[in-house]
């Protein structure tokens, strides 16, 4: 059964609550994450989760961070409060620091409680800028 009708991930440098229960995410990254040079360390790095319309209460999940030649980040996050379902959940992860050892691809995990396989995943490729001769 899925999630929600719509589910929508954005990778960035930080999310902001603001006034009128607005959020504005800075930084917003594609699927290329450029860095000057590795190895690097990102302060912080953020994956906003909107989910639109869900179809089930969202429970705990466990977040696994796998950057190339990096032992996997794991956290696990609480399920959001006050859930309705049917109404959209906005869920924002906050991986800090990122330490980034080599290019290559990557990828965010989202495994819900007593899910296997993750249910959701952010795929991302790191690179350095190319350097002109």
């Amino acid at each position: 059964m899925k999630l929600a009708k719509k589910i929508n991930m954005i990778l960035c440098e930080d999310i902001r609550p603001e006034i009128g229960n607005k959020t504005s995410l800075m930084g917003i990254y594609g699927n290329n994450m450029i860095v000057n040079q590795v190895p690097f360390i990102l302060p912080k790095i953020c994956l906003y989760v909107m989910l639109t319309k869900t179809t089930k209460p969202i429970p705990d999940f466990d977040v696994t961070v796998i950057i190339p030649k990096t032992d996997p980040i794991k956290l696990n996050i609480p399920e959001p409060p006050n859930q309705i379902v049917g109404s959209d959940v906005s869920l924002g992860i906050l991986i800090s620091p990122l330490k980034i050892k080599s290019v290559g691809n990557a990828r965010i995990e989202i495994r819900f409680k007593n899910e296997k396989k993750p249910s959701l995943i952010y795929r991302f490729k790191i690179t350095v800028p190319i350097k002109e001769k």
